[in-house]
């Protein structure tokens, strides 16, 4: 179990939509420009700080929201109410990045298929804990080329349904994240999410990481293809053939375009993803003024 430490931090979930509208209803009421989303940074840009010095660049920078990476949490040592009492201060929105290090939720070995699971739900409790709104999970993938697809499915779909059971008793939204181009991986294309989400979810969303609906198709033919209800969070990071995640405006994503056509349907979270060791302060502050230079982000 994660420790809890003192405070209120794990308001309902309503609550915590709610207050995420109100603030996007000054905005708009107060004349912001641009796009109305909120822009949040990966605490993983700044692994190699405290999580409490990492919420302090992303506050500094412009960043409204910050989602923490369970392995930041693990190697940083710190209580989860002090940085839930540290992110309220700042004035950030969490979200939590689930463990995806060696982590197999649909996994064909039972011992690893369990134990993936249980690190996701102590990150869904860590979640908890922090009054965190989203939770990001990977789906899991085959565990060889030759792994049963329909088996896999199966185990995709009875885990999202512990998940939605997890979220529920959390008070928040977990969000299966659609993966980048690769042999193993089952939850690619619109039709895959179809798949997922024909069956009643009542806590499980979709987390749509944008760089990686580019290693398969054009994300905006891509997002067209999709239930804008699906969608509870959003990755953003620019790409490559040959890298997933790349600064914005130096790989082939058409930033611009694909935030605007998101902006369209969409007015949650976007949250950067990217790392390069010791040059975190240094991407967030050009991927900040990378928003703000092609008007999707306020200038303050």
């Amino acid at each position: 179990m994660v420790a809890q430490g003192n405070g209120p931090l794990s308001e309902p979930i309503e609550l915590r939509f709610w207050i995420l509208r109100v603030t996007l209803l000054i905005s708009k009421a107060t004349g912001r420009r641009g796009i109305r989303m909120i822009f949040g940074a990966s605490t993983y840009f700044l692994k190699e700080k405290s999580l409490t010095e990492a919420l302090d660049v992303i506050a500094s920078l412009g960043y409204g929201s910050a989602e923490i990476w369970m392995e930041h949490y693990m190697s940083a040592g710190q209580r989860p109410a002090t940085i839930a009492r540290h992110a309220r201060a700042l004035g950030l929105n969490l979200t939590v990045h689930a463990a995806s290090y060696d982590v197999n939720c649909i996994s064909t070995n039972p011992d690893m298929r369990r134990e993936s699971r249980r690190q996701v739900r102590t990150s869904i409790q860590l979640a908890a804990a922090l009054g965190a709104s989203v939770v990001v999970v990977h789906p899991g993938e085959l565990s060889s080329a030759r792994a049963d697809r329909s088996e896999a499915w199966q185990n995709l779909d009875e885990m999202a349904s512990m998940l939605d059971d997890w979220a529920d008793e959390a008070g928040l939204c977990v969000g299966i994240e659609n993966m980048e181009k690769k042999a193993n991986q089952i939850l690619l294309l619109p039709e895959d999410l179809t798949r997922l989400f024909s069956r009643p979810r009542r806590h499980v969303r979709l987390t749509l990481d944008l760089a990686h609906t580019q290693t398969l198709m054009d994300p905006v033919s891509f997002l067209k293809q999709i239930r804008p209800d699906w969608i509870c969070h959003v990755h953003l990071s620019d790409n490559a053939p040959s890298t997933a995640h790349l600064p914005l405006g130096k790989g082939r994503l058409l930033v611009s375009k694909i935030v605007k056509a998101l902006g369209r349907v969409y007015d949650g979270t976007v949250s950067l993803e990217g790392y390069s060791p010791g040059e975190g302060e240094r991407l967030l502050s050009e991927n900040m003024a990378y928003l703000r230079e092609h008007k999707l982000a306020p200038m303050s």
